[in-house]
């Protein structure tokens, strides 16, 4: 087991992390003597299992200005002493790795200057999206890598340029944000890319059309650049179609690899997946040139899942010693050992072992977030060993080679769709290759590496992918250029070991499961090894622990921590609202005699009810509205258990509730669009946190809605006179479907059917339904407290808004 202890200042910060005995984390903190680089009360230094972190200067808003990374000299199993100067004995000599950064008043990056004195500049819209990029290395004429980037409503990139002249342009459905269409052209108007999406209609992809690949024929078999999806009736993807390199190497070896590409070496496949109840995953059967199958076997106990191999299924003891106690797989393949560290993180993988030791090994070194600083491969040969790194820095890569003498850095910049590699070599440059090499990586909509492009919109390399991240194929015009591609599948980095990296744990493409449980917990069901629910074209995950919807929504911050200050401030702002809307309904309810407009609001939601009925539901709104009060009071605080995540969709959504499970049955975060929080008054944010926090909290689901016209929703900093013709408007529809119910014309009736269907017998048809709901007051109650926008709607309706809105501009002095 692992026993952990955190010490405490006086102020209650955390100033030390023990865990089994080794002091694995130590903080330092700004007093008053640092208050000229704003220090002050801020972390300032930071050790921690990768090497020490100073943030030396901060922004009044709180940004890091300038933070400098020392590296331990040996990364392996740090016990951090309190002495600084024994600290500091611990680290390499030298400087250490300083970057910089420059803010705008909002808090947006405009300029950081790497490492190595790399400096990119960001320009922005008045939206405070990326619009370019320049990248200026030193000693050299500026470069703009990315340019003329345009956005939809909803915060899609509808166009971009790329350095060389390549204008990527993507057309999204108005009514639903999926992307349909995504063209790249070069400056001769040659197609590099024209990717045709279609879908059905819950999400899911079903066909992807690549106009810009032709049609070949090989071998009495036509080849179309299409690749097809079959789903089952939970979305899991049972069926794919596509092309793939006549010779495959199954597992984590990549096919091999084509130099130019040879149309006679592609072929078609087709993939089958079967699944068992919890979403692992049983048999892959593969049919093209080089058929084959793959068949897991889990264990009945958990979710842990193991491949037959030379037709021997392992039993429940092999499983079981193929885990470790907290369910980390301990050998990627027969013979390549993995070993964990105490946070479940991947330490080391021992693809070659050998008697006398010297074992060829990849070690990886982690922050204190868990991100990953550093990745050592040692070999070796002819008795020789060497060490191949690669440490991550903002904005900078750097790469080093003890066999080939080589130094690389890579400058990262992404803006956009795309990424934009710069490749400079400090030593040790590859004969035939430039130096500051420009490499220009245009993806799919999965943010997959398709193609990249020379600063002459030249081809480099093209692969494909497999639906759960194989690599299909792969060609290009130099085998040793192509090999410094590093990015591929999901935008993620590949080892060289075969697996993904995504942030916080691993990802084994030939298995299509992760190789360790979420460290998130149940955030994504009860099965914490499958990826991605087993629909790889529809969804994609950041960070290895919560995968979310591509098609219809882009991701802008995980939480409240990666908000910008003007939207936390919105937020904030949005979460006080709430709180003290929530707070006066449900006062006023308590009371024998409630305010005229409460009572008014009430009897416009529930319509008429016996004193007794009026009373019982009286008392279940109260506790109702105490549920989602308790939910909302804490955000922002430690005690907060909901996470907020930000995106950007379609202008109708508003915020969304990702839930988990394989029947959806609970919630996993809160989400709000950014256009809620930049277009929208508080009260209409206030009004979509509480709908949200009744799916949170009560379990509600959206059965109908009320206010349905996006043209009376309240706009940014609306007057008192807005407000009450909105709480009117409000009023009004309580009423209308109080009196006349639901009117399933004018909505999807999915969710209400079952709802009304669960509580009565007599719910088959419309008229049924109408008649239940209009003459059976416990019907009707029953169904609008489990209808989401019931209880929002009834706060709103209230006079209390108006209120809120005429204090407001009494302070601003309007």
């Amino acid at each position: 087991g692992t026993e952990r202890s955190v010490k405490y200042d006086a102020l209650l910060r955390p100033v030390a992390i023990i865990e089994n005995g080794r002091c694995v984390e130590r903080r330092r903190y700004g007093g008053p003597d640092t208050k000229g680089h704003n220090q002050c009360g801020q972390c300032i230094r930071h050790d921690d299992p990768a090497g020490s972190q100073m943030d030396d200067e901060f922004a009044l808003a709180g940004g890091v200005l300038e933070q400098t990374r020392h590296f331990l000299f040996n990364p392996e199993n740090v016990d951090w002493p309190e002495p600084l100067a024994e600290r500091d004995a611990l680290l390499e000599s030298g400087p250490g790795a300083t970057t910089r950064w420059a803010h705008s008043p909002l808090g947006d990056v405009i300029s950081q200057t790497d490492a190595q004195r790399n400096v990119q500049t960001f320009a922005h819209t008045v939206a405070g999206h990326i619009e370019a990029i320049s990248l200026s290395l030193p000693g050299q004429t500026e470069r703009v890598p990315v340019h003329s980037i345009d956005y939809d409503a909803q915060g899609h990139v509808t166009s971009e340029t790329a350095g060389n002249g390549v204008v990527t342009k993507a057309l999204h459905d108005a009514a639903n944000g999926r992307l349909i269409e995504l063209k790249g052209t070069r400056a001769d108007g040659q197609l590099l890319q024209h990717l045709l999406y279609d879908y059905d209609p819950a999400g899911n992809v079903l066909r992807i059309d690549d106009r810009a690949q032709p049609t070949r024929c090989c071998a009495g078999q036509r080849i179309e650049p299409v690749s097809t999806y079959q789903y089952d009736t939970l979305y899991q993807l049972i069926q794919a179609t596509g092309r793939e390199a006549k010779k495959l190497n199954q597992g984590p070896v990549f096919p091999s690899f084509q130099c130019p590409l040879d149309p006679t070496h592609l072929a078609k496949y087709t993939q089958t997946y079967r699944y068992d109840a919890s979403g692992n995953l049983l048999q892959l059967t593969h049919t093209g040139t080089q058929s084959h199958s793959r068949t897991l076997v889990t264990s009945q106990t958990s979710n842990r899942s193991l491949p037959v191999i030379n037709d021997q299924p392992p039993d429940e003891a092999a499983i079981a010693a193929a885990f470790d106690a907290n369910g980390n797989l301990n050998e990627l393949q027969a013979g390549q050992a993995m070993s964990w560290d105490w946070r479940n993180q991947l330490q080391q993988v021992r693809p070659v072992v050998r008697e006398a030791g010297d074992d060829d090994k990849e070690r990886y070194v982690y922050d204190a977030s868990g991100q990953r600083l550093r990745k050592i491969h040692t070999t070796k040969a002819k008795a020789v060993v060497h060490n191949a790194e690669v440490r991550y820095l903002p904005g900078l890569e750097v790469h080093s080679n003890s066999a080939t003498a080589e130094t690389l850095h890579v400058i990262v910049t992404q803006a956009g769709r795309n990424e934009v590699r710069v490749l400079h070599w400090q030593a040790g440059q590859p004969e035939g290759l430039e130096n500051d090499q420009v490499r220009y990586s245009f993806a799919d909509h999965l943010g997959s590496g398709t193609l990249e492009l020379d600063k002459n919109a030249h081809i480099i390399s093209q692969e494909s992918y497999y639906p759960f991240g194989g690599t299909s194929w792969w060609a290009g015009r130099s085998t040793i250029e192509a090999s410094y591609k590093t990015i591929r599948y999901s935008g993620k980095e590949r080892d060289a070991t075969g697996l993904y990296y995504y942030g916080l744990r691993y990802y084994a493409p030939w298995l299509q499961r992760w190789i360790n449980p979420d460290p998130t917990g149940t955030v994504d069901g009860m099965n914490l090894y499958r990826f991605v629910r087993n629909s790889p074209l529809r969804f994609a995950d950041q960070q290895g622990a919560a995968p979310y919807d591509v098609p219809i929504t882009v991701v802008v911050a995980n939480d409240l921590s990666e908000f910008n200050p003007e939207q936390l401030s919105k937020m904030y702002k949005v979460r006080d609202v709430a709180v003290s809307l929530l707070t006066f309904t449900r006062s006023e309810l308590l009371k024998a005699s409630p305010r005229r407009d409460v009572k008014k609001a009430f009897d416009a939601t529930f319509g008429a009810l016996d004193p007794s009925a009026r009373a019982a539901t009286s008392i279940d709104v109260e506790d109702s509205l105490r549920q989602m009060q308790e939910l909302i009071e804490p955000i922002g605080s430690p005690e907060s258990d909901l996470t907020l995540f930000l995106f950007n969709g379609p202008e109708q959504i508003l915020a969304s509730t990702d839930f988990r499970g394989e029947f959806q049955e609970s919630v996993e975060r809160i989400g709000v669009s950014a256009s809620l929080l930049a277009n929208y008054d508080v009260l209409e944010g206030a009004r979509s946190l509480i709908h949200e926090a009744s799916h949170v909290r009560l379990n509600t689901v959206d059965a109908f809605y009320y206010l349905t016209d996006p043209d009376k929703l309240l706009v940014d900093g609306a007057d008192t006179a807005q407000v009450k013709a909105w709480s009117g408007e409000f009023r009004q529809s309580l009423r209308k479907i109080s009196k006349h119910g639901p009117n399933e014309k004018q909505f999807d009736p999915a969710d209400y059917t079952v709802a009304m269907q669960a509580l009565t017998e007599n719910a088959h048809t419309p008229a049924q339904r109408k008649q239940e709901f209009l003459s059976n007051a416990t019907t009707r109650t029953s169904l609008l407290l489990m209808n989401a926008d019931t209880l929002s709607s009834f706060v709103m309706a209230t006079k209390k808004p108006a209120r809120y809105a005429k204090k407001r501009m009494n302070q601003s002095g309007n």
